[in-house]
Order: structure tokens, then sequence, then C-alpha cells
């Protein structure tokens, strides 16, 4: 099974994103992330009628996003892994060399903001940020635009990217949306830990998840316009071109991790994607052409009366492979030259790349 583990906020932003994994992979685990409110607390009733006060718990979730996609966790394609955290584990997660979340987010705060203002609080290190475009986001959104919960930004970012870290840190493969995630952590993959991590997990990292991705929403519409039926029927239907698609992807991968960290091919998938992959889909294409074109001369070098066949041949020409039965059967063409072109359109579907072509002509 080809599964990714996603760490991101969960909005009706990413649901492009999750659709185009669906479309590659089996099982989709998605890390679900919230925290308990550092100052929030909410009474409640019991059920004996007792006062309680429990912590708020701020989720990173959309409600729209689980129910867009509730068909695809019915088909086992999402599955839901929820973690908690308290405000105190920001200090507390500790990465391997002794190297605090906390302190790194603390050293990479232009990724989050402009800092305006730092201060020492009762000891502690406060800061004031002008946030950028996805912290802002994850304000408005998650937190009421409440700037007052800008702490709250930190602790999700220190959360999400010490699953991010630990998951791949075990030789699994990782995708995020998050834009804080993909810009701090080939500043990580850097470093000896994780250089170490590559080598040994290298057969395991199948294919960088940014490149499947990439590929498809490159060459594809906005996803997150399709239904889940849709992309699970496409699915059902190219299971083979598909098991092609993979093989050729995973080779594209294990060169580059030859020469290149995970992060640095994460980073530049849209670049492997212009210079390795669409040329092989413009290839298919031009293939397909070239053999539309031949088959129809065939046609009519072979029928007896060509005056009265090139109509229908030429109404049939856009979807030969569907017709050639047809075309046999009908005596306008031969058996033989009809095995011909079926094996030449099945060589041209054979190629690594043909599902990405035939996603492309589906849903474009």
């Amino acid at each position: 099974m080809k599964s990714v583990n996603y760490f991101s906020h969960l909005s009706q932003k990413n649901i492009q994103d999750i659709n185009a994994a669906a479309l590659y992979f089996d099982q989709i685990i998605i890390n679900e992330f919230g925290f308990y409110h550092p100052d929030g607390k909410l009474e409640v009733t019991d059920e004996f009628d007792k006062s309680i006060i429990i912590p708020v718990v701020i989720p990173f979730t959309q409600s729209i996003f689980k129910e867009t996609l509730k068909i695809f966790e019915n088909h086992g394609i999402i599955k839901y892994k929820v973690e908690l955290s308290k405000p105190e584990d920001l200090k507390n997660i500790v990465l391997g060399n002794n190297e605090k979340v906390s302190e790194l987010i603390g050293n990479n705060l232009n990724l989050i903001g402009a800092v305006k203002e730092t201060k020492l609080n009762n000891g502690i290190l406060e800061y004031e940020i002008d946030f950028n475009e996805e912290a802002k986001y994850l304000l408005d959104t998650f937190l009421n635009k409440d700037e007052r919960n800008g702490i709250a930004i930190l602790l999700y970012y220190g959360r999400l990217l010490n699953s991010f870290i630990n998951s791949f840190s075990k030789g699994r493969d990782v995708l995020s949306s998050s834009k804080f995630i993909n810009e701090i952590f080939p500043k990580i993959d850097k470093s000896e830990k994780f250089q170490e991590t590559v080598k040994v997990f290298k057969s395991e990292f199948s294919v960088v998840p940014d490149i499947p991705i990439e590929a498809l929403k490159i060459n594809l519409p906005d996803l997150g316009n399709f239904p889940c039926e849709e992309i699970l029927n496409f699915k059902e239907k190219s299971k083979d071109e598909l098991i092609a698609f993979r093989e050729t992807l995973d080779e594209i991968t294990f060169d580059f991790l030859s020469n290149y960290s995970y992060s640095e091919i994460s980073k530049n998938a849209q670049q492997i994607v212009n210079v390795k992959i669409n040329p092989l889909v413009r290839d298919i294409s031009k293939s397909l052409e070239r053999n539309r074109s031949n088959f129809v001369l065939k046609i009519l070098a072979a029928v007896q009366d060509p005056k009265s066949y090139t109509p229908l041949v030429l109404t049939l020409a856009p979807n030969i492979p569907g017709k050639i039965a047809l075309m046999v059967s009908a005596g306008i063409i031969s058996l033989k030259t009809g095995l011909e072109q079926y094996i030449e359109d099945k060589e041209i579907k054979n190629k690594g790349v043909y599902y990405l072509y035939k996603a492309k002509k589906h849903f474009g």
C-alpha cells in the first residue's frame, strides 16, 4: 500500500491537495492538530449537575474539510490521527541533538512574520510579530481573528513541526500544505541526523510526495472543484496506468535522492515536474496524434472504395482505440491493420506518465 503522512491545518483551501494525493496514494494519514488554550477555560455542567472547569480546545480543522472528504474517509483512503497538546509542550518537545522545537521556531520567526519587538516577561521571552499571510489566515480562520491568540500560532507550529519531523525520521513519506513547514524543513534536513535518515530509509522513500502532487496540480485544473466520487471512479478505471506512473516516479525519485536531500527535492518539485515529467506527457500527446493520423491513412489505403468510407473514418478517428473492433467487424479495415493499431496504442499507454496524460484529458 502506498501511503503518505499529511501534516497541515485542515481547511477548504487544502482540499485540492488532498484530492490530488487521493489520485496517487492508496491512503492519506491526516494528522489533525489542536491544543489546549493556555488562557481559555470553559465552565460546563456534568451529568450530576456539578459545575466543572475544562480547558478550551482549539482545533485547526474546518468542518467543511471533513464533510467534503467524507467519502474518502468511508473508503479508507483518508485516515485521521488526532493529536492534542498542552501549552507547556512547546518547551518540552525535544528534537535529535537536544535541539528544542521552541528554539528552532524562535530562530526562524521570520517564516511566521516580521518580528517587531521581543521582551522578557518573568523569564519568558515574548515576541510581537506582524504575521505573514499564512499565519494571518490561521488566526482569522481558526482563532476568531483575535491577535491575543497569537501564542496559539506558535504552539500549533511547534506541534506540527515536531510531528512532521518525527514521522520523517522514521522513514515515512511526509507531505504538508503549510508554507511554514515547507520553508523550515530544508534547514533541518541538512543536519547530519536527517542526512543519515535518508541513507537508512532511502529504499522506503519510494517517492517524494510533492512530485506527484505538483505533477497533478500543474497539469490538471483545480481538483478541489471535483467531487470525491469522480476521483475514485477515475482511479478505479486507471489502475494499470497508475501502477506504471508510480514506477516511473519512483525511478525519478531514487535518482534524485542519490544527489540531493529529501527536502531539496520537495522544495524544487515544480521544477522537477516541468523538466522531467511534462516533456514525457507532451511526447505521449504527440505520439497519439501521430498514430491517429497514420491510422487514418492506413484505413484509406486499405478500403476498396475510399470515397464511400472517408466520412465515417474521419468521424471515428478522434477515438480510434475504442472503434477498432467496430471497423474490423464492419469490414472497413482488415484484422491485421486493426491489430497493428491496437499494439501501437498499447505501447504508448504503457509509458509511465500515461496516467497523468489520461487524467489531464479527463479532468481538463
